[in-house]
């Protein structure tokens, strides 16, 4: 029995060792993309770059507000779900903590900046509460509505440097490494899933 258990309890660690393995393999790649994303420089026109710029935003339903040389905002009014702070009122909708519909406004900044090899974006984002009436009832809002920046920096990198992120032959071996021990497809890292 003892010997039963023992195996069983190695099979377990083995699986686990596998499971964890391809986990940390998916956040080196993750990581890599990140800093490249991150650190990419563009060596295009300052004006095709900011029509790219003004072109995702536009895909997105965001509104341009000002562009300088450099400088470049943007907003989007979005509908969310909000709790009711302040003083309460007679009617059963109008009580504290009720969950209500409200709007909110994001607001994007996207700097370019001018390097040596080429032209880097810095972007910066807040969201900012909107009351449902102009009376005094303030709502907070919930939920996550920060701007994603991975998917501004993936669109200008896939149109300005191109399709293909070259990894590093380490991170590759790694993939092929953990894929040729897998048995099982569902449990293999593909690429364009997961890199």
């Amino acid at each position: 029995m003892k010997i039963v258990l023992a195996i069983v309890l190695a099979l377990c660690l083995n699986l686990n060792a596998f499971a964890q393995n391809r986990k940390v393999i998916v956040k080196q790649i993750e990581r890599f993309r990140d800093t490249e994303l991150y650190n990419a420089s563009y060596n295009i026109e300052q004006d095709s770059l900011k029509e790219l710029i003004r072109q995702f935003f536009r895909l997105n339903n965001y509104r341009a507000i000002s562009a300088s040389d450099s400088v470049m905002r943007f907003y989007l009014r979005k509908s969310t779900i909000g709790v009711r702070r302040g003083v309460s009122h007679a009617s059963a909708n109008n009580r504290r903590g009720r969950y209500v519909r409200c709007r909110i406004h994001v607001y994007v900044r996207v700097s370019i900046m001018e390097e040596e090899d080429g032209k880097k974006i810095i972007v910066s984002s807040e969201a900012v509460n909107y009351t449902v009436n102009a009376s005094t009832n303030i709502y907070t809002w919930g939920g996550s509505h920060r701007f994603d920046e991975l998917s501004l920096r993936t669109f200008l990198y896939i149109s300005c440097v191109g399709n293909a992120m070259p990894m590093p032959p380490e991170l590759y071996a790694m993939v092929n490494n953990y894929n040729s021990n897998q048995t099982r497809e569902r449990k293999k890292i593909i690429q364009g899933r997961h890199y």
